[in-house]
Formats: C-alpha cells, structure tokens, sequence
C-alpha cells in the first residue's frame, strides 16, 4: 500500500503532464481504475480464490505494482487504461482476500481489534506513501510510477515467494 500511495501523489501531474490529459482523460482513469475494483472483488469472492488467500493477496499487490511501473515505462493513454484495469482488478481482488484472511483467521472476538490494527498500518502506509511521494511527484511523476510500481512488484514478488517457501514447508511436515 505504501509504494502504490507514492504513485496516487502523482496521479494528477502524470495524466496532465506525462500524458498530456485533462479532467476527463482523469476522470476516465478513475473511473476504468474503479471498473476494475468491482471485477476483481468478485473474482476474490470465488471459491477458487478462497481455497488460497494467501497467495492471492500478494498475487494482487504484485499486480498492482506492475501495472503501475507499466504505465510508468509505456505512458501512452491505451497503455495506461488497460494497466488501469487490470490493476483495479488486482486491486480489488487483494481487498478482497485480505480481508477475508483476517476473518477466517481471526476469532470472532478479536474481529475489532484485528481490523483495527489492519487499519491503522494500512493508514501509516498510505500516509507514508503520500509524504514519499510528494516529494518527486511535480517534478518527475513518470519516475514516481517507474519506482512505485518497481517497488510494489518486488514486495508483492517477495510475499508470494514466501507463502510459496512456507506452504511447501507445512505441507512437507505433515
């Protein structure tokens, strides 16, 4: 969340600057973005999701970051609508799944605390991203997306590793 939170600093000054847009070419970015959320919630809510949330979880931030370091690297508007689905299906299918996790793996008297700690860390990511972020983003959005989604693959690679690495070593124990 935090190196996707870089590159919302830099949105506005990418679309008008990099891609030479104006409100609606925004607009159409929000919007198509938002498309996407809905598509990827519901493929989080399948039960062929359900049965690895894990992995689904990190499966969607990594698409996150490269679809945001895709438009970063191909800034051309068709370039940038279609990585903007596909991220807001990324988007909304990590949504999905984290929040699921938290309520088959949390008990039922611990949901508030749960996600309110989820909250808050994902609040400081997000802010944190925002103060990184708007450091570069006036000067150099292109770079902010590059770096952003550079950073969101290489973590959302590493958490998939992980469980990967994790799992084989549960499954080898039993």
């Amino acid at each position: 969340m935090l190196a996707s939170s870089v590159s919302d600093v830099a949105f506005i000054f990418f679309v008008r600057q990099v891609l030479e847009g104006n409100s609606v070419t925004y607009g159409i970015l929000v919007a198509v973005w938002g498309v996407g959320i809905i598509f990827g919630a519901l493929a989080g809510g399948t039960s062929f999701v359900e049965r690895r949330l894990e992995l689904f979880s990190m499966f969607g931030a990594t698409l996150i970051g490269v679809s945001l370091g895709i438009s970063g690297i191909f800034p051309t508007l068709i370039v940038v609508i279609v990585t903007y689905v596909v991220g807001g299906m990324a988007n909304g299918l990590f949504n999905v799944a984290v929040r699921t996790l938290l309520h088959k793996r949390v008990f039922d008297q611990m949901y508030g605390r749960a996600f309110a700690a989820y909250f808050a860390l994902r609040n400081v990511a997000i802010i944190t991203g925002y103060f990184a972020g708007a450091a570069f983003a006036l000067e150099s959005s292109r770079t902010v997306y590059i770096v952003s989604g550079a950073l969101g693959t290489a973590v959302g690679v590493f958490g998939v590793v992980l469980i990967m690495a994790f799992s084989k070593s549960l499954d080898s124990s039993q």
